[in-house]
């Protein structure tokens, strides 16, 4: 596998893992053991869960604009994101993840379908939660 296929490996490995066990039983070492990566290498991909975890949420964030404009969002992380993932990022991460889900808003602002709509209102109380939520460091 090259580097990319290496990295969606993890992706989908972390995805299945906590959607089996929940966040807060998923460790990196279970991680690499499902995507078939030695245990010392998945650190090559990612430095740690809370990197896994802001991809996982960007990632949803880039692919929603489309599934919404489509009608089929089924979004899983983003709403779970300020609860569950949020308080797991590090301050950068979260920083990012702001970002992202401004611009995935401002995306949202364009279209205009009851799909579009619903998500919105949903984001917006995710990124009021982020901003007034507990943080880890």
């Amino acid at each position: 596998m090259n580097r990319i296929e290496k990295e969606h490996a993890i992706l989908v490995a972390a995805d299945r893992l906590i959607r089996e066990q929940g966040i807060l039983h998923v460790k990196m070492t279970e991680v690499a053991k499902e995507a078939n990566i030695h245990r010392s290498r998945i650190y090559d991909y990612y430095r740690d869960l809370s990197e896994v975890l802001a991809c996982l949420c960007m990632d949803e964030l880039q692919a929603g604009a489309e599934a919404v404009s489509e009608e089929r969002f089924e979004g899983y992380y983003a709403f779970v994101m300020r609860d569950a993932i949020y308080p797991f990022l590090t301050k950068a991460h979260q920083t990012a993840l702001k970002g992202s889900l401004l611009g995935f808003l401002a995306e949202l602002d364009e279209m205009e379908n009851g799909m579009a709509e619903r998500v919105r209102i949903g984001y917006r109380a995710i990124l009021a939660g982020m901003q007034s939520g507990p943080k880890r460091g």
